[in-house]
């Protein structure tokens, strides 16, 4: 089995993880060699509206069926820690948008992070 990432390091701006947001940039190899693991890094926006309550950042990524989760970690203005792995979210991804309309041998990898934030901390 291939390892997908070694560290998934999220830069937020100006949040964690949260609904409504854009992918500003991805770095990744252009190539991997089987049984290795790497590094994919991205810069993700998010427009907030202003919320008292916290909210965890959850990110799903469609990736091939032989791939995992090493770890996973995120960076903001208001707060950094750790994504987890979520079967709960990647069933949701899978329920709305099913991996194999995107090629034969697809899974969705769910994650979540470790605390919320509110939206009026950015």
């Amino acid at each position: 089995m291939r390892k997908f990432l070694n560290h998934l390091i999220i830069v937020l701006l100006p949040a964690a993880i949260l609904l409504q947001c854009r992918f500003k940039q991805i770095n990744q190899p252009a190539a991997a060699t089987p049984g290795a693991p790497i590094t994919v890094r991205l810069t993700i926006g998010v427009d907030l509206v202003p919320e008292e309550n916290n909210h965890k950042g959850v990110l799903c990524i469609l990736i091939p069926d032989d791939w995992s989760l090493v770890d996973a970690a995120y960076a903001s203005p208001i707060g950094n820690g750790v994504l987890f792995e979520s079967q709960t979210w990647a069933d949701s991804a899978e329920a709305c948008y099913p991996a194999q309309q995107y090629g034969s041998n697809m899974q969705w990898l769910g994650m979540i992070s470790d605390s919320g934030y509110t939206y009026e901390n950015s």
